[in-house]
């Protein structure tokens, strides 16, 4: 549905009409640009849907606009917004992009991946609705090992459609293989299940040849505060994806674009500044990501030579030392024969270019423009950069399954 608005910038009072693309969520904040004069106006649009009809209300710069005072028949410009859909500015490409949800099927290439992108996003905005309160609840028992609660929280999800854990091992286990179908739909390109299946093939592989290292290892890790620590901030950033999710999915249509959509990255806007939020997001993802590279090295070290802290050629002397390194040195100590599904993903996911970027106090989301201004580096639209943060779910969740092993294999290996 578009909605129609006209009103005047109040920098220059230009006329402009409005054509907002109503998107899903009850509030809907956005921003546009006068052509006229540059400047950045910011509104929201709220819609109760529990109304019948649904009742909507109109902000601009923080006043109620929802009956419009002005009227005219020619503005001097028209502005097209897709409240939850990355659009052009103006509706002058072509015609189908003055409908920004008709454009996404010429981006995505025809009727099958806009289908898909629909079957995705409705899945987990259902999943959202009703089961997330519930299911954060389930999270927070878990990290806090609150079993009693957890198994309780488990019957009053899952009913008779699971059954109920019966130790310790069954609660690590149940609790990723729910977790991982409630994030499944936000992972088009699939990745998670093929750099899940390597590294539990790499596990197997290494518990027939040094299981008693292994267990080792797995005990050491999971007798330390820091394993729970590192698994909670994982979980945490999860939680973000779905607490943000009205800020993130204006860029999950880019995981559906094909080639040539793309190119056109450039040229389309997500007409919303979350920017800071999801900065923040991103370089805590980077940092924890990283982190969990301590696992897979010393699960390597022990397949090489037997010992977790033993590198090749005594170069880092220990993880702890191997902890210390800059983060683009830890990558390097992925074995590319043993890992080169996880190995490409991580170097395409974990941007460092765009991490030491985006980390400078003066990166900003120029709003003109509609590109993240970088210090060194070119420009890059927001768009692309909003559809990165929603990518590094799968490197999310491949994370969390390296430390889940640790804890099988502690109790399954006992």
């Amino acid at each position: 549905m578009i909605i129609r608005y006209h009103t005047l910038c109040p920098g220059c009072e230009a006329k402009i009409r409005l054509r907002l693309s109503v998107g899903i969520d009850d509030y809907q904040p956005f921003y546009y640009v006068c052509d006229k004069c540059g400047a950045a106006n910011r509104g929201a649009l709220e819609i109760d849907y529990r109304k019948d009809p649904p009742r909507r209300k109109l902000t601009l710069d923080g006043q109620d606009h929802t009956e419009s005072t002005v009227d005219f028949d020619t503005p001097d410009q028209t502005i097209t917004i897709g409240l939850d859909l990355p659009c052009f500015l103006v509706g002058t490409e072509s015609a189908a992009t003055q409908f920004p949800f008709l454009h996404q099927s010429v981006l995505m290439g025809g009727n099958e991946q806009i289908l898909q992108f629909q079957h995705s996003i409705g899945t987990f905005r259902d999943l959202i609705e009703s089961d997330w309160p519930r299911f954060k609840r389930l999270i927070t028992y878990y990290v806090n090992r609150n079993w009693k609660q957890f198994d309780t929280q488990w019957g009053n999800i899952f009913e008779e459609a699971a059954p109920l854990p019966r130790n310790e091992f069954e609660r690590h286990d149940f609790f990723h293989r729910a977790l991982e179908m409630f994030f499944a739909s936000l992972e088009p390109e699939f990745d998670f299940p093929v750099i899940k299946e390597e590294f539990n093939n790499f596990v197997t592989k290494v518990s027939q040849g040094k299981l008693e290292n292994l267990k080792g290892f797995s005990r050491y890790l999971t007798e330390s505060k820091e394993l729970a620590q590192h698994q909670r901030s994982l979980l945490e950033r999860l939680s973000f994806v779905v607490d943000n999710f009205s800020a993130i999915s204006p860029g999950f249509p880019v995981l559906f674009y094909n080639t040539d959509g793309k190119k056109d990255l450039s040229k389309l806007r997500i007409m919303r500044d979350d920017f800071e939020i999801l900065k923040a997001h991103y370089l805590s993802c980077f940092e924890i990501c990283h982190k969990t590279l301590h696992i897979i090295v010393g699960l390597l070290n022990i397949d090489a030579r037997g010992n977790p802290d033993s590198f090749d050629g005594g170069k880092p002397s220990s993880l702890r030392q191997f902890d210390k390194l800059p983060n683009a040195q830890k990558v390097t100590f992925i074995d590319q024969t043993l890992f080169p599904e996880t190995y490409s993903r991580w170097n395409s996911y974990f941007d460092r270019k765009l991490r030491n970027s985006i980390g400078h106090n003066s990166v900003y989301h120029d709003l003109k423009t509609g590109t993240l201004i970088l210090d060194d580096e070119p420009p890059i639209p927001y768009s692309e950069f909003v559809a990165g943060t929603l990518r590094l779910v799968p490197m999310l969740l491949y994370c969390i399954q390296v430390t889940k092993m640790m804890y099988i294999i502690r109790h399954l290996l006992k």
